[in-house]
């Protein structure tokens, strides 16, 4: 398995942590990595730790209350 860094898409959505210091992010499906917000000046190399189901988020309508 390929080990994704900061500027390539993701191809599995997830959660992620940065193996420079194990920060953590939730990324979806054709998003772009993004560097670590601990270290934004390096190149940062993500390891997957869930895989989430990829189910499209729906908004909720104007007539549905939100709780």
């Amino acid at each position: 398995m390929k080990v994704p860094q900061s500027g390539e898409k993701n191809t599995t959505f997830g959660i992620y942590k940065s193996v420079c210091c194990g920060f953590e992010i939730v990324i979806r499906t054709g998003a772009e990595f993004p560097t670590c917000s601990n270290h934004p000046n390096l190149k940062t190399t993500w390891q997957q730790i869930e895989i989430l189901d990829d189910m499209p988020l729906r908004a909720k309508s104007k007539s549905e209350p939100a709780a």
